[in-house]
């Protein structure tokens, strides 16, 4: 609605200043647009578009396509967004494709941008991608933030031009100075990721806060994950609920599902099966992997469901193609607790390992403990020791108490008391109950 509103008002006609017509004047309207009275055309679909309906949105539309062809090329415009968003009416990209080119080959800049958006989404193959790549660019040049977004994220993927870390980051930076605030969650997550340099969760925090705050769904999201494992601020659970409900009602699925796991495990808020089982399924119906890893986990666990193994399997796995590091960590924890089915150590060296290249320090943890007790691989305690600390330092429970343990022991590592305590301190805050069973058994020995 927001692209069609903004081309609604170009109008010479504006939307506050136009007397709307009752029954006698639409009459004549249709009449004189029969007529091929271009501005009753105009003014009869920017009537049935106020009142916008099943019965309305057809005829609004028709208003605007003869209006267009009678050569007001943004009616053109605005008949094509009708089909494009499908509100009211059916759907039709090929009719969208086809009214957009018409104003586009007027030069209506609004027009062009909306192919050469069709072409990157995949709905218009037929508009040259580098002619559309050519319009992002000079709208980003123009000053338009969102087609700097879309020029970061070509060059971040390499989407008809050639990956360039450092493109992207312009274009994403360009985009945050001229407060399209989808582009500073997006440089922000490449400061996350380590592609500018080393990982730096402080600069990711710093963009995804500015993102939020400006309203971006994926800014809320990714802010509220950084709050919740406390990287780059301290972790503060209540925060991270907030930002996951700002960034849910925005539109984020995967701010749904975290939402949903807040009410699942009771952080926070009162635990609320039902609720969280709510969000999960609509996140996941709409291919959220996050929530159909979350989904599973009810399942799983038989919280306010019947207890379903086969099930949670099946959407861990679907979670976990798609490429969600939680499902594969859930689906290779099945495997090595052989509880609901037969265990398998190599599968499951290979699922942490997945999920641990994907970025995900309890797999990283997990991976560890792998190597350290020689489950699926060759025991190598070095590997291990290496995996607990990487895995800590970006607040893995189970990895901070692992490497605390080995401090504590001296087993491949040098005994250093001191170290141990804080790291074992640190696992029992991030809420490991190994973390925690070593922790008070330490205070009992002092």
């Amino acid at each position: 609605m927001k692209n069609l509103t903004i081309v609604l008002t170009a109008f010479s006609i504006s939307l506050s200043s136009l007397a709307y017509a009752d029954d006698n004047n639409l009459f004549s309207l249709k009449n004189n647009c029969e007529n091929n009275d271009v501005s009753a055309c105009v003014t009869l679909g920017l009537n049935y578009y106020e009142h916008l309906d099943l019965i309305t949105a057809p005829q609004a539309a028709a208003a605007f396509e003869k209006a267009c062809a009678l050569l007001d090329y943004q009616s053109c415009n605005v008949a094509a967004q009708m089909y494009l968003k499908g509100e009211f009416i059916d759907a039709n990209n090929e009719k969208a494709a086809s009214l957009f080119s018409k104003a586009c080959r007027k030069d209506n800049k609004e027009a062009c941008l909306s192919l050469a958006k069709m072409r990157l989404d995949g709905l218009n193959d037929e508009f040259d991608l580098n002619r559309a790549i050519g319009i992002f660019r000079r709208s980003c040049d123009e000053g338009n933030g969102d087609s700097c977004v879309r020029c970061g994220s070509l060059y971040r993927f390499g989407e008809g031009v050639k990956s360039s870390y450092s493109q992207a980051q312009h274009y994403f930076s360009k985009a945050c100075e001229l407060d399209a605030y989808d582009g500073c969650a997006e440089i922000g997550l490449m400061y996350e990721e380590g592609t500018v340099g080393k990982k730096n969760f402080d600069k990711a925090y710093e963009y995804y806060l500015k993102a939020c705050d400006g309203n971006s769904a994926i800014g809320c999201s990714l802010l509220g994950t950084l709050e919740k494992n406390g990287l780059g601020v301290s972790r503060n659970l209540k925060k991270s609920l907030m930002s996951f409900e700002k960034g849910c009602k925005l539109g984020n699925l995967k701010a749904c599902s975290n939402v949903g796991y807040f009410y699942a495990n009771g952080i926070g808020v009162k635990v609320d099966y039902e609720k969280a089982k709510t969000l999960f399924e609509e996140s996941c119906g709409k291919d959220e992997v996050l929530g159909c890893s979350y989904l599973g986990e009810i399942y799983l666990k038989g919280w306010g469901v019947s207890a379903d193994s086969i099930k949670a399997k099946s959407l861990f796995e679907k979670s976990c193609d798609l490429g969600d590091s939680v499902g594969c960590n859930m689906l290779a924890d099945m495997y090595k607790s052989g509880e609901q089915i037969k265990p398998d150590y190599l599968k499951a060296v290979d699922l942490f390992t997945r999920s641990c290249d994907n970025g995900n320090s309890s797999g990283c943890a997990q991976l560890g403990y792998m190597y350290e007790y020689g489950l699926g691989v060759q025991t190598d305690l070095q590997r291990a020791l290496m995996l607990y600390s990487e895995s800590c330092s970006e607040n893995a429970g189970l990895g901070c108490a692992k490497l605390g343990e080995h401090y504590l022991t001296g087993k491949g590592i040098n005994r250093d008391r001191e170290k141990a305590d804080a790291l074992i301190k640190k696992s029992c805050s991030l809420g490991s109950s190994l973390g925690c069973e070593k922790y008070f058994k330490l205070r009992e020995t002092r």
